[in-house]
């Protein structure tokens, strides 16, 4: 659920969708996942959270560092 949020995201940080060429890409690119764990009110859950190459990508639904989601 969280995953296809998150390369939703990505998309519109990068301004293209993944496996799209265009002329509008840049320096910066994907470069794969972080692993995460987050505590829920249920269990605790593991999410793969996209990288790119210039560290610029903050996440707007579970934000960089947070451990909780309620």
């Amino acid at each position: 659920m969280f995953e296809a949020m998150f390369k939703g995201e990505m998309n519109t940080h990068l301004g293209y969708y993944s496996n799209e060429r265009t002329e509008k890409q840049n320096n910066n690119r994907r470069n794969g996942y972080s692993h995460k764990n987050i505590k829920t009110s249920f269990e605790e859950v593991e999410l793969e959270v996209p990288r790119d190459k210039n560290s610029s990508f903050e996440p707007q639904i579970i934000k960089k560092h947070q451990k909780r989601f309620f």
